[in-house]
């Protein structure tokens, strides 16, 4: 990961907030996929109706510095909706934030991910506290970070079925065998680029001219 810096940023108010210590201690990703499951009787399995898939990220940051330190403090204030005036009952947006964190956490174009956030921990630690002119000057912090990210454009295989793009794959994959028994699919909606290849014939998934999952037996 060549940039360790963290980087949120609000978006109703476009308040950003940069962490640049490399105190990363936690990420994880997880992903379900949820399915309406519909009894028959004499059947033993279920009929699944799918329903979505879900990502979530989790990750943790210690943080040392003054200025991260001071940060820290106040960004628990971006989990809050703004308001078209002092009236609550009044809700504007909803608190979306984008987060640019090196290769890990981002978007197209290095654009941080938009994500909601379900839940942030700010973890003072033992050592830390603080003066009599209310300044830390000992310890660390260190945030957790639950989030769910929002894609900006379509998840899922889309068949590439225009002969025109068809035929610029087949030039660029030429050790690739296409012929009328293959589908031709790429992933996400905003990227036909990144082309994968389904072979009915031999049930072998290919990227990029190379095996990606499970041959058929023989």
């Amino acid at each position: 990961m060549t940039n360790r810096q963290l980087e949120i940023t609000h978006l109703a108010s476009g308040a950003k907030f940069k962490f640049n210590r490399k105190g990363l201690t936690l990420f994880s990703e997880s992903y379900s996929s949820s399915w309406n499951p519909e009894k028959v009787f004499g059947k033993m399995d279920p009929i699944l109706s799918y329903s979505n898939t879900e990502r979530k990220i989790s990750f943790s940051i210690s943080v040392t510095g003054p200025n991260d330190k001071k940060q820290a403090e106040s960004l628990a204030r971006v989990l809050y909706p703004t308001y078209t005036n002092t009236n609550a009952l009044s809700l504007k947006e909803p608190p979306l934030i984008r987060i640019l964190f090196g290769d890990l956490i981002k978007a197209g174009d290095n654009l941080g991910l938009l994500c909601a956030v379900e839940s942030l921990e700010v973890d003072r630690g033992e050592k830390y506290f603080l003066s009599r002119q209310t300044k830390p000057i000992a310890g660390k912090i260190v945030l957790q970070f639950n989030i769910i990210p929002l894609h900006e454009y379509d998840l899922g295989w889309f068949e590439v079925t225009d002969k025109k793009d068809l035929n610029v794959i087949k030039k660029a994959n030429p050790k690739v065998k296409i012929d009328t028994n293959t589908k031709v699919y790429h992933f996400g909606s905003s990227d036909p680029k990144k082309v994968t290849f389904s072979n009915r014939k031999i049930n072998q998934v290919f990227t990029k001219s190379e095996p990606f999952g499970i041959k058929a037996k023989k």
